[in-house]
C-alpha cells in the first residue's frame, strides 16, 4: 500500500494529530533552537497519539514545549535539482529545501517516489545532529502526513554528517579481520563494543576538538567528536563493523532478507546497549530512537541494497556514538525484578513532559504489542527499559555488578 493510500485509509484515526502538526511544522517553528538543539516537536506528538492520548494532551505538550522553540526562517526558494547536492550537510537553508522537496513530491506525483528518489543519498549521513533528520523523517512517516515527511527529509539534508562510507577494510596488520570466524554470540553488536573499548585503535582521538576546525564550530562536543571520529577514524569504524554478523548479509541474496526481521534484530540490540550501559546514557537513548525510526523507513527505500546499507550506516553510526559516551561498561539485566503495568509506564511518560521520554516509552511498547511474546527476556527488556525511562524503575538494581 503506498504511502498516501496508508494515509487515505487512516484519516479518521490521524485527523487531529494532522491538525496540529500542521500547525506547528516547518512553517511555524525552525527545525533547531539556540544554535545546534534539534526541535523534537513533532516526533513527540506523534508517539503521544500513538499511545492513544487525546487532542488536548497534544496541545497541553505543545504549549509546553514552544517556550523552547524559534520562529521558522522564510524560504527564498535558493535550492534547485541542479545544486540541491551542494547544500547537504551544510546547515543551512532549511526552509528552502523543505519547499524544494515539496516541489520535488508535485514533480514526481507521491511520497514513495520522493523517498525512493532522495533518502539513499542521505543515509551515509543519518548520525547528523544526534540522528535527528533521522528521527525526523521515521517519526513524521508515522504519522502519515506528507506535509511532515517533507519536513523530515529537508532535515536528514540539512543536518548530514558521515561516520565513513561502507567501503570494505582489507585485512592487515593494523585491522587483523576474520569475519567468517567466531560464533553468533561472540559477533553481536555488544560484543564488537566491548572489544572497542579494550583495544586501541581510538586513543587520543577526541583530544582533536580543540583543535581547528573543530574547536570554531558552533557545535555541541558531541558532534564535534562525531566529526573526528568520521573524518580521521572512517577505517576504524568499518573495521568493527565488519567483525559483526550483520556483515555477512551483505554476500547473501538480498531479496531474500526479511527486512522487518532484521530491524527488529537492530531495535533489540540497540535497546540492549542502552538498557545495560546502566546509566540512562542520553546519546545511547539516539541508538533506540533512530532504529525505531528505521524501521518506518526501511520499507520506502527502493532496494534491497539501499536497505542493508541503511542498517549498517545506523550500526555504524551507534558504534561511534558508544566511543564518544567514553564506551560505558554494558552490565547484563538479571530479569529478576517485577515490573510496573504498561498504562502506568505510559502515564508517567506523558505526565513527565519529557520528549526523550515519551519517544522512548512509544517505541517500547509498539514492539511489545507487537510481539510474539516467544521470547520472555525481550519482552521484559521492552518493558524494563521504558519504566526506568519513566522513572518507574531504577536502572542499576536490574543489572549484575561487575569490574571494569
Amino acid at each position: 500500500m503506498s504511502f498516501e493510500d496508508l494515509a487515505s485509509v487512516n484519516a479518521a484515526e490521524d485527523g487531529a494529530l494532522w491538525d496540529i502538526l500542521r500547525a506547528t511544522g516547518s512553517k511555524k517553528y525552525h527545525i533547531e533552537y539556540n544554535g545546534y538543539f534539534s526541535n523534537h516537536l513533532s516526533h513527540a506528538l506523534v508517539s503521544l497519539h500513538r499511545l492513544g492520548q487525546p487532542r488536548e494532551v497534544l496541545d497541553q505538550f505543545h504549549d509546553y514545549y514552544k517556550q523552547w522553540l524559534e520562529p521558522a526562517i522564510p524560504s527564498q526558494k535558493r535550492v534547485t535539482e541542479e545544486m540541491w547536492e551542494t547544500v547537504i550537510g551544510e546547515r543551512k537553508w532549511y526552509t528552502d529545501l523543505v519547499d524544494f522537496f515539496t516541489t520535488e513530491h508535485e514533480k514526481l506525483g507521491s511520497t514513495d517516489a520522493v523517498l525512493a528518489q532522495y533518502v539513499p543519498r542521505l543515509l551515509e549521513g543519518l548520525s547528523g545532529a544526534a540522528f535527528h533528520g533521522l528521527i525526523e523523517l521515521g517519526f513524521t512517516i508515522e504519522s502519515r502526513l506528507t506535509s511532515a515527511v517533507l519536513d523530515g527529509l529537508a532535515y536528514m539534508c540539512f543536518a548530514y554528517r558521515s561516520v565513513g562510507d561502507l567501503t570494505p577494510v582489507p585485512a592487515s596488520e593494523s585491522f587483523p579481520i576474520t569475519p567468517s570466524e567466531g560464533t553468533p554470540t561472540d559477533r553481536d553488536l555488544c560484543t564488537i563494543l566491548k572489544r572497542m573499548r579494550e583495544e586501541h585503535h581510538f586513543d587520543g582521538a577526541f583530544e582533536h576538538i580543540k583543535d581547528p576546525p573543530y574547536r570554531d564550530l558552533d557545535l555541541s562536543d558531541f558532534q564535534k567528536k562525531m566529526m573526528v571520529l568520521g573524518d580521521m577514524y572512517p577505517q576504524q569504524l568499518q573495521y568493527y563493523l565488519q567483525q559483526l554478523d550483520l556483515w555477512d548479509l551483505r554476500d547473501k541474496k538480498l531479496d531474500e532478507i526479511d527486512f522487518t526481521a532484521l530491524m527488529k534484530k537492530v531495535f533489540d540490540n540497540m535497546l540492549t546497549v542502552y538498557s545495560t550501559a546502566r546509566n540512562d546514557d542520553f546519546f545511547l537513548l539516539h541508538g533506540v530512537t533512530s532504529s525505531f525510526a528505521m524501521t518506518r523507513i526501511l520499507p520506502y527505500l527502493p532496494s534491497p541494497r539501499d536497505k542493508l546499507n541503511a542498517i549498517f550506516y545506523l550500526v555504524k553510526s551507534v558504534a561511534a556514538v558508544y566511543l564518544v559516551e567514553d564506551a560505558p561498561v554494558l552490565e547484563p539485566i538479571t530479569h529478576e525484578h517485577s515490573l510496573p503495568d504498561w498504562l502506568d509506564i505510559i502515564q508517567a511518560a506523558v505526565d513527565s513532559k519529557d520528549e526523550h521520554t515519551i519517544k522512548v516509552v512509544y517505541a517500547c511498547h509498539d514492539f511489545f504489542t507487537k510481539s510474539t511474546h516467544a521470547d520472555e527476556k525481550q519482552d521484559y527488556l521492552y518493558q524494563f527499559a521504558a519504566a526506568c525511562r519513566a522513572k518507574l524503575q531504577p536502572w542499576k538494581d536490574a543489572c549484575k555488578q561487575s569490574s571494569k
